[in-house]
């Protein structure tokens, strides 16, 4: 049974993935931060790096729904799993709440119109998957 809904190419979900990132690092423009891809990492390694001798960064990996054509490019004929599609959304909202959090301070971080979006996100992205966080994923 095909639990498809969404029917989504591997090139179309990595372009509506860069577009959602492209929009989020507006916010970081002027700390000179960019929301990076790596198609040899996997979703769940997706990372935000802070540190006093490194450029901050933010990585997304799209290793799960990267499906390269004959040409090495990603594929407008290779369906991705929707929920790996899904998952790479959450990984780019997660990662740039851990960089809000550092660069911003917190300041508008809490009691604000977009929290109770964000903790939505954060439960969907954590129900039933208590062991993300206690596995050192």
């Amino acid at each position: 049974m095909n639990n498809q809904y969404l029917n989504i190419s591997s090139k179309m979900a990595i372009r509506h993935i860069n577009n959602l990132a492209k929009s989020i690092s507006l916010k970081y423009k002027e700390h000179h931060i960019d929301i990076d891809f790596d198609k040899n990492l996997k979703i769940i390694k997706s990372f935000a790096r802070i540190s006093m001798n490194q450029n901050p960064e933010i990585a997304i990996g799209l290793y799960d729904i990267y499906k390269p054509n004959l040409l090495g490019q990603p594929s407008s004929k290779i369906i991705v799993d929707e929920n790996d599609f899904v998952d790479a959304i959450v990984s780019v909202f997660h990662e740039s709440r851990h960089m809000d959090s550092r660069i911003f301070g917190c300041f508008e971080f809490r009691n604000n119109p977009d929290d109770n979006y964000y903790l939505a996100v954060n439960y969907m992205a954590s129900e039933s998957n208590e062991l993300y966080y206690h596995n050192g994923a």
